[in-house]
């Protein structure tokens, strides 16, 4: 699966592709370790934790389930966990809001059942990342250190107590004896139809160990793992039971940790090991947010970028065409332009690559070019995140 074509990769990883284009959002048979996203909106894909058990009712109001923005069902647009750290905040992986806008996504809170949530769409301001978040990127996967972002909503949630973060010392405890959390998740399970799409409406529950970063699988790399966070093994709930397991779609999900003040969150699911997502030999790469408390909690915290790209002009031969991103916000936003050309291996496989020089505003489209599909990426960047923004136009020759 993994490709070698530098330029290939690079623009798999800006470009949002469907789920089986994209190791990072669903589950690839040849993919070994690697995030795990939700699906992308045109296939909506995900698994959830597999051999885990139903959570009982009521029993998470603060488990956080981020939506596509469309009319399908709930159970067709989850695509990624989080958990609700305050009225306003829901604490999520990285990788769960890069390349979106607050408009791209909605927040659903306390669904034990996808198909019953138990309250209406919560809109999105923004969002911010860890400020020490970057991607690792390995022949296997993509991975990311420090993979936390925190999503701002449009108004504070009144009804749900929000859970606590951790502290760091706490978890370093429960990692250092090797304790038990448990983990919360929506998706495909063991016993669901990975062709069939969509999610799991129950929410599921598994008992993971804790275990410290140097016995993390020799598939996570370890420079995506810091000294505060972790990896979990599936701990069966019997001597005949299967070992519940993380699974690609369970990105974002809270694992929880029994403290002297009650159940706190401990880390946010990033990665998981392993073909497949079956067995106590897969484990979940967990970020500790313990650290990043105070920051993640800070008032009035500076959002990642937002805007809308715009392409005008005439996408013929001779003919230029020009970028610009509408409804800058903040304006002192740095943004990069860059153009691709989609390609097509011989099995169909369809793909883009950077085209030459092409990394200002505006294009000339070569003869070259006739014929072919276009995209242009807009990078935004602040110190609260990055946001990658595209539009395709189809060339021709007059």
């Amino acid at each position: 699966m993994a490709r070698t074509d530098h330029a290939h990769h690079d623009t798999r990883r800006l470009a949002e592709r469907p789920l089986s284009a994209r190791r990072r959002a669903g589950v690839l048979a040849a993919a070994s370790a690697a995030l795990l996203a939700g699906a992308a909106a045109t296939a909506p894909t995900a698994s959830a934790i597999s051999y885990g058990s139903d959570a009982p009712a009521r029993a998470a109001p603060w488990m956080a389930t981020l939506a596509f923005s469309n009319d399908k069902p709930l159970t067709e647009r989850g695509y990624c966990g989080g958990t609700l750290i305050a009225p306003d905040r829901v604490l999520t992986a990285g990788h769960c809001v890069m390349g979106k806008a607050p408009a791209d996504f909605q927040v659903y809170l306390g669904a034990d059942k996808l198909s019953r949530p138990h309250g209406p769409a919560h809109h999105v301001r923004g969002w911010f990342w860890h400020p020490k978040w970057r991607e690792v990127d390995t022949k296997d996967g993509s991975f990311a250190a420090n993979d936390m972002a925190v999503v701002v909503l449009d108004h504070p949630v009144r009804d749900v107590r929000p859970i606590p973060i951790a502290d760091a010392a706490e978890v370093a405890d429960t990692v250092a004896r090797k304790g038990t959390g448990t983990l919360y998740g929506h998706g495909a399970t063991e016993r669901t139809d990975p062709e069939k799409g969509g999610v799991t409406d129950r929410l599921q529950q598994g008992a993971m160990k804790l275990l410290p970063p140097e016995q993390c699988a020799s598939d996570i790399p370890k420079n995506s793992v810091g000294e505060a966070d972790f990896c979990t093994t599936g701990v069966p709930s019997g001597s005949d039971a299967a070992a519940p397991s993380v699974c690609p779609g369970d990105s974002g999900g809270p694992l929880m940790v029994s403290t002297p003040a009650g159940r706190e969150v401990a880390g946010v699911l990033s990665a998981q090991s392993g073909d497949g997502c079956d067995g106590s030999v897969h484990q979940g790469q967990f970020m500790n947010p313990g650290p990043w408390r105070r920051e993640a909690l800070r008032p009035n915290p500076e959002l990642a970028p937002t805007g809308e790209l715009r392409v005008t002009g005439t996408p013929a031969a001779g003919h230029r065409l020009d970028a610009a991103v509408d409804g800058l916000a903040p304006k002192s936003a740095e943004v990069r332009y860059a153009w691709y050309e989609e390609k097509a291996d011989d099995d169909g496989f369809k793909y883009n690559v950077p085209i030459d020089g092409a990394t200002s505003a505006s294009l000339t489209v070569s003869k070259d070019l006739v014929g072919k599909r276009l995209l242009c990426i807009a990078t935004l960047t602040n110190p609260a995140g990055k946001v990658r923004l595209q539009q395709s136009v189809g060339a021709h020759a007059s």
